[in-house]
């Protein structure tokens, strides 16, 4: 639309349209006289503005009051489930996105200059105001008022509640003891039993399958494993054909990729299926410590690292403040405080572990191994490619089987349980097995397996276990 044609269509309009009224508001506009029409409808709309504000200001109040109220969450004491203040990371060598906390930042002034990732255990710095880098604020919810007026609050619900000693502080938990129960925390669980019935004994409380999967956090993804790391030998890949006649008949095959301008190896593993026996691939967690193997990774030597016990690492927790990083002596060698590594590395073991893996079968036949060790026990799933069978086993560090038992018949056990899964002949299926709270549960293509008896157990050990042997929990 040209300049000159705008005036010609605004003047044409009302002329058209109002004829008369139209020369009338131009005659009253020339002499300065008032517009009664324009004054009433100029009032009018004032008055249903006002109006339309003011409902909408008790609305809002009454929503507030009655039905629902949003909330910033300003701490990461519910990360990653709800977030704080924090940082989006991407890592500079493996490309993992991950978040740390930056909730202290503006408490004390130290500011976040740097992340480790939890997969590579690299460390990635970053200037205080780097534009990449930016403090995001917490998550904001909405939570609603009037649910528990329509049901009884669940164990592990995410809930909003009033600090018992100040009422104007509001605390957001995810929910664990219910009204009327006792709770203990033994081993990394959670134990309940009713205040009403002193003699009764605690049981375990144990998370659902959906829970399960929304407070696990990754230990490790093969999909990130970096190259400047691997190449060359230089650190073990985690994943690795087992040693001996035990790894028999697997192959690993090591693809170079390049995602984001980052180099990645991905790995894949095949086997033929005609070993005399059961044939592993193991996972060892073998972790490159922050400030000292990554600083000389591009010219050290082939490593043979300790296994570590998998411990309770948190990259939320893992943020690297100005005051952590001491002076640096050259490009690729600096230090951190020694605050910092004894807040960071965890120091608890953590024994409730997940196996998630692609599989595709090529054959019509043969027998599927899962396995996961806590506390020197092999808790195992076998499935039959031919007719989708699983079996659930459990071998205690002796080697004697250990039974199933279920929570109101804990002196019954059973040996093994099985139920039908949809793994029948060839094809690509997505397996999941869980070791959470005391049971085993399995997935097949994201579908929980139902079983004839109880996947869960009462464990005899609580500590981590291997030998010379068995590597057991290492």
């Amino acid at each position: 639309m040209s300049k000159n044609k705008n005036p010609n269509q605004k003047r044409r309009g009302p002329a058209a349209a109002e004829g008369r009224s139209g020369a009338l508001a131009g005659s009253a506009s020339a002499s300065g006289g008032s517009n009664p029409i324009a004054e009433f409808f100029a009032s009018k709309s004032i008055r249903e503005t006002i109006e339309s504000v003011a409902i909408a200001f008790v609305l809002a109040f009454l929503f507030r009051t009655f039905e629902a109220e949003a909330f910033v969450i300003p701490t990461g004491s519910m990360a990653h489930t709800l977030m704080g203040q924090h940082k989006d990371v991407q890592c500079e060598q493996c490309g993992y996105a991950h978040t740390a906390g930056a909730s202290e930042s503006q408490i004390d002034g130290n500011p976040v200059v740097g992340t480790v990732c939890p997969m590579c255990r690299y460390a990635n710095l970053f200037a205080a105001d780097d534009r990449n880098h930016i403090d995001h604020s917490g998550d904001r919810i909405i939570v609603s008022k009037f649910i528990y007026d329509l049901q009884e609050p669940q164990r592990w619900d995410v809930i909003v509640f009033k600090f018992p000693y100040n009422a104007k502080q509001n605390y957001i938990k995810r929910l664990v003891g219910l009204p009327n129960e006792s709770i203990r925390l033994v081993h990394g669980d959670v134990w309940t039993k009713p205040k009403d019935a002193p003699d009764s004994a605690f049981r375990i409380a144990r998370k659902p399958p959906a829970k399960v999967l929304s407070m696990q956090q990754c230990v490790h993804d093969t999909n990130f494993t970096p190259a400047a790391l691997v190449k060359n030998n230089r650190w073990p890949p985690r994943w690795n054909p087992a040693p001996g006649a035990s790894g028999a008949g697997w192959t690993r095959d090591d693809q170079p990729t390049t995602v984001n301008k980052r180099e990645l190896i991905r790995s894949t593993f095949n086997a033929a299926g005609d070993a005399a026996g059961p044939s592993w691939i193991r996972y060892r967690h073998v972790t490159p410590n922050v400030g000292m193997d990554w600083p000389r990774a591009p010219s050290f030597e082939a490593a043979d690292p300790p296994a570590r016990l998998i411990t309770d690492f948190y990259s939320y927790n893992a943020s690297i403040h100005a005051s952590e990083i001491m002076e640096e002596r050259g490009t690729d060698d600096w230090r951190l405080t020694n605050s910092w590594h004894e807040k960071s590395d965890g120091s608890n073991w953590v024994g409730d572990l997940t196996l998630e893996c692609d599989v595709e079968v090529k054959s019509e036949a043969g027998l599927l191994l899962l396995e996961l060790v806590k506390a020197g026990c092999h808790y195992r799933c076998a499935i039959d490619v031919k007719s989708g069978e699983a079996l659930l086993s459990i071998v205690d560090v002796d080697g004697a089987a250990h039974g199933f038992s279920a929570d109101d018949a804990p002196g019954e056990t059973a040996a093994e349980v099985h139920g039908a899964t949809a793994v029948r002949g060839p094809g690509s299926y997505k397996l999941r097995l869980s070791n959470f709270d005391q049971q085993l549960l399995l997935w097949v293509n994201d579908s929980v397996v139902a079983f004839d008896g109880p996947t869960t157990y009462m464990p005899d050990r609580h500590s981590p276990a291997w030998n010379d042997e068995d590597d057991g929990d290492l």
